[in-house]
């Protein structure tokens, strides 16, 4: 199976929990410059256990 670009489409926010932040579930990643499919890394140094989350800057 294939992921077409339509299977990224935002999430309407009442499906999201109340007080999630606005861009919550909007695939802003897909859409900034340069684009980054996925706000989510692993650093190197520890592979297992650590995940690097990054939010999108506002403004």
């Amino acid at each position: 199976m294939k992921f077409a670009e339509s299977d990224y489409a935002p999430i309407p926010p009442r499906d999201l929990p109340f007080g999630v932040p606005p861009w919550l579930g909007d695939a802003w990643g897909r859409q900034d410059k340069p684009r980054h499919n996925n706000s989510v890394e692993r650093p190197g140094t520890d592979l297992l256990n650590t995940l690097v989350w990054r939010a999108p800057k506002l403004g």
